[in-house]
């Protein structure tokens, strides 16, 4: 037993870190709609012909937009190597939240999270996503430096897409 205990903290809980848990439950705040911790629609810019944006309405829009990349990194941030964060959250962590948003959705959550591959810098997860009702799967990748905080996070394929 304690051979097994030594093994699991050698190997999977560099610093104290448990990437697993970790990535558990940066896949929850992705994936849960709506949360207006995680995202706010009073965030959103419009732009198009004929859309004009007060100096008001802009900072409103800032304000929002500030308080929930604050709640991410509060909630998720410590998670992330240094430097790593920031990229990841601009690159697509809100595209759940934000399609559910878009598509007029109203409630996506996670029913499962199965790890399916393991590797010493990454982890790979099948997630099953209730939308509306309605069970989609994605599978997520999440990459680890040596202390185990991840350097970036893929949505590598879904059943569903997001962004359409």
């Amino acid at each position: 037993m304690v051979v097994g205990i030594t093994l699991y903290f050698t190997f999977f809980q560099k610093g104290g870190v448990d990437r697993e848990a970790n990535a558990h439950h940066v896949i929850e705040v992705m994936c849960t709609y709506p949360d207006t911790r995680y995202f706010d629609p009073g965030a959103i810019t419009y732009i198009g012909e004929g859309v004009v944006t007060t100096p008001e309405e802009k900072e409103k829009i800032k304000a929002a937009n500030e308080k929930i990349h604050q709640n991410w990194e509060d909630a998720v941030g410590s998670y992330f190597a240094p430097n790593c964060f920031d990229p990841c959250y601009g690159m697509g962590l809100t595209a759940y939240l934000g399609s559910a948003y878009g598509k007029e959705q109203t409630s996506t959550s996670v029913k499962d999270i199965t790890l399916i591959s393991q590797e010493e810098k990454a982890q790979t997860f099948a997630v099953a996503i209730v939308v509306d009702g309605v069970e989609k799967q994605s599978s997520i990748r999440f990459r680890n430096d040596e202390n185990n905080l991840f350097t970036f996070v893929e949505i590598q394929e879904m059943s569903w897409n997001p962004l359409t």
